[in-house]
């Protein structure tokens, strides 16, 4: 199924128009103040004219009346001319803002119109491997949404969750529904959640699904620890690109009161899990350390079904334009703004290409079902027998 709301042509094009929106609403006060500074400065200065100016909302709190500016800036050269040319571009800076927000209303309007709602419920991909395909909006916006996966392992004597989803309104309820939904059908209990990193999309709910079922721990990687306990921030972090740089100041902060006693931590460049968690069976799961999209990303190798859970890794979203239909999803690199070692995270997909044995990769952020070898390769510029 494709969500055309998901799209990241949809999301590249919006973002522009909502940067550009963004820009000219922020210079609107300085339009604003420009336009007061040309009024005072034309004015006759007599009392009525002082007292209004500093009475002024906006005037007032810059004391921006004629006698006082000037008297304030005794030297300088500034002419009536001068205030019309602002008074010009700050006109032209609100009449620009004014059709960027119009413009990015009728864009969302249509966007929506096309959309097609996730199906909020557990789907089997693969036997024992169970897939929620739901919406995460990045921005309060129909257009600006993303699919997000959370995964449940069907194990000998348990239930294994990968990943918890987004701590958002549109995600959190249908997800929580749909997970005891599912754990309904089973006999076993669920007893692990395993995180491929500590982003919000993806670790969010964590601190609900610990609450609602006290017998669950939850593993996460040495490096990524810190981040998902709270006594680290994303933003602290020093990246490689100028994405990061900026998206890191609108990344939440994870839950600092998570039980840390119910906290696994995996180790090293990965291995089998069973070594880290002793009631799961041998050669079921294994994980890999992934690092670049975040400092401890890891995929999980689902040995049973020749599958791994990439998380971040790669995503597998459709990119046309959203007046169109007739797009597949496509093989990518994570979004950019979250992920801080660019060169880093495109080591790790050599990584990724390399796992043996497996046939599909399971990104979670997927408009479709999974990424072959083949086309993570190509999307690689790789040989298929390289790696």
């Amino acid at each position: 199924m494709q969500y055309i709301a998901h799209q990241q042509g949809v999301i590249k094009h919006f973002a522009a128009i909502l940067d550009t929106a963004a820009l000219c609403l922020s210079l609107w006060p300085a339009g604003t103040l420009l336009r007061c500074l040309h009024w005072s400065a034309s004015q006759p200065t007599t009392q009525s004219s002082l007292n209004f100016t500093q009475q002024h909302p906006l005037c007032s709190l810059m004391f921006l009346s004629k006698p006082t500016w000037l008297r304030a800036c005794p030297r300088a050269k500034v002419t009536s001319k001068h205030f019309a040319a602002c008074d010009t571009i700050a006109m032209g800076l609100q009449c620009t803002a004014l059709l960027s927000f119009l413009t990015a209303v009728v864009y969302v309007s249509a966007v929506k119109a096309k959309s097609t709602a996730p199906s909020n419920s557990f789907m089997e991909v693969r036997p024992k491997l169970w897939r929620y395909n739901g919406e995460f909006a990045f921005l309060p916006s129909p257009a600006a949404r993303s699919p997000v996966a959370v995964w449940l392992v069907e194990a000998d004597s348990a239930l294994i969750l990968i990943d918890t989803g987004a701590a958002s309104p549109e995600y959190k309820e249908p997800f929580l529904e749909a997970l005891k939904r599912q754990l309904d059908n089973f006999a076993s209990p669920l007893r692990l959640v395993l995180l491929t990193h500590g982003h919000v999309d993806h670790a969010g709910l964590l601190p609900y699904v610990l609450d609602e079922y006290p017998e669950v721990t939850f593993a996460v990687h040495e490096s990524e620890a810190p981040f998902v306990t709270g006594r680290q921030q994303y933003q602290h972090l020093k990246g490689d690109t100028w994405t990061f740089a900026v998206g890191k100041w609108y990344m939440p902060a994870m839950n600092a009161s998570l039980p840390i006693p119910r906290q696994i931590v995996l180790k090293g460049s990965g291995g089998d899990l069973a070594r880290e968690i002793s009631w799961l069976q041998e050669g079921m799961l294994a994980y890999h350390h992934v690092p670049g999209h975040s400092p401890g990303q890891v995929c999980f190798v689902h040995h049973s079904t020749n599958s791994v859970i990439t998380g971040d890794v790669i995503t597998n979203m459709a990119t046309s334009f959203p007046f169109s239909r007739n797009s597949s999803p496509k093989c990518d690199d994570p979004f950019a703004a979250p992920t801080h070692m660019w060169s880093q995270m495109k080591t790790s997909q050599n990584i990724l290409a390399g796992i043996k044995g497996v046939d599909t990769y399971y990104p979670s952020h997927d408009d479709g079902t999974g990424v072959t070898v083949a086309e993570l390769k190509a999307f690689m510029g790789l040989q298929p027998d390289e790696l």
